[in-house]
């Protein structure tokens, strides 16, 4: 499957009708607090994202550093899913005062689902 990249409804008017930005260029972009700051988010849009990693493969929950360097990160996790998540941090003191979102991925070889699972949001927690 190929994804195909595009930043350009989150990106100035005046970028947009350029070509498509690479990883490389949206990272340094996105790395200036001035243009993060600057970036718009239609409301009434819905956006997705990807995350990919050449390091972890979150279907076997194995790591590969190296051309020979594979392990299972299942019996480091201690029954703990691995939790992404966007946190809104208070410019004034760095400190988390929320969560936009987060994601939790649960693998049967960490934690097998149980059928009473109960849901937690932990989203607001500091």
């Amino acid at each position: 499957m190929v994804v195909e990249e595009d930043s350009m409804l989150v990106l100035p008017e005046e970028k947009r009708n350029k070509k498509p930005m690479t990883f490389s260029a949206r990272r340094k972009y996105f790395g200036d607090v001035k243009k993060r700051e600057a970036t718009y988010w239609e409301p009434s849009l819905v956006y997705t994202f990807d995350f990919l990693s050449s390091r972890m493969d979150f279907n076997t929950y194995k790591v590969k550093m190296a051309k020979f360097i594979e392990f299972s990160t299942t019996k480091v996790m201690n029954n703990q899913p691995f939790q992404l998540e966007a946190r809104v941090i208070d410019p004034a003191t760095k400190q988390k005062i929320g969560a936009m979102w987060a994601f939790e991925f649960c693998h049967n070889k960490v934690s097998p689902f149980p059928k009473n699972m109960e849901i937690i949001d932990h989203s607001m927690e500091v």
